[in-house]
C-alpha cells in the first residue's frame, strides 16, 4: 500500500472513530435521565421497604430514613401520547415505590407526603386528554393489566367502568 492510500485509510478510520464517539456520547446523554430516574426509584423503594420492616418489628422510624428525592422529568416532546404516558408512568411509579400507601412507614401518627416527581413541561402544545388516558390505558407489565386509574385507586370500580362507557370522562 502506498503512503497516500495509507493516509486516506487513516483519515477514514479517524473520521469513523469520531462519528462513533459522537453517537455514543449522544446516546449516553439521552439515557442519563432515564438511568438516574431508575436508580432513584429503586433506592426509594428499598428505603420504603426498610422503613416498613422497622415498623413491623417495633423499631422507631422518622421521615429522615426515607431516601426519596424529587426527580425532575423533562417533557419537551410534542407527541401528546408520549407526554401523557410519561406523566402517567410517573404517577404509577410513585404509587408503586410507596407500596400504594399500604405500608406503615412511620412510628408516629400523622399525615405524610412525599413529592416523587416534578414535570418540567416544555412542549409547544398543551397536553390534552390526560384524564381519559389514565382511565383507558392499561399498565401492561402489571399482572392484572389494570388501567392507570385502577392501579392508583387500588381497586376496580364497576361505577367507574359504567361512567367510562357512558362517555362521562
Amino acid at each position: 500500500m502506498n503512503r497516500k492510500a495509507s493516509a486516506e485509510a487513516t483519515i477514514i478510520y479517524l473520521a469513523l472513530f469520531f462519528v462513533f464517539t459522537i453517537l455514543m456520547l449522544s446516546v449516553i446523554k439521552a439515557s442519563r435521565q432515564e438511568s438516574e430516574t431508575l436508580i432513584t426509584r429503586e433506592s426509594c423503594g428499598k428505603s420504603v421497604e426498610r422503613m416498613d420492616a422497622f415498623n413491623r418489628f417495633g423499631i422507631p422510624t422518622s421521615d429522615t430514613g426515607l431516601n426519596c428525592p424529587v426527580v425532575v422529568i423533562k417533557i419537551n416532546n410534542n407527541d401528546n401520547e408520549k407526554n401523557k404516558e410519561k406523566i402517567a408512568d410517573g404517577m404509577y411509579n410513585c404509587a408503586k415505590q410507596f407500596k400504594r400507601g399500604e405500608v406503615e412507614l412511620f412510628s408516629h401518627d400523622g399525615v405524610y407526603c412525599n413529592v416523587c416527581y416534578t414535570f418540567d413541561i416544555q412542549a409547544k402544545e398543551p397536553i390534552t386528554g390526560f384524564q381519559k388516558y389514565i382511565f383507558e390505558e392499561r399498565i401492561e407489565h402489571e399482572p392484572d393489566k389494570p388501567t392507570y386509574y385502577e392501579y392508583l385507586q387500588g381497586f376496580r370500580s364497576e361505577g367507574a367502568t359504567l361512567r367510562k362507557r357512558a362517555g362521562q370522562y
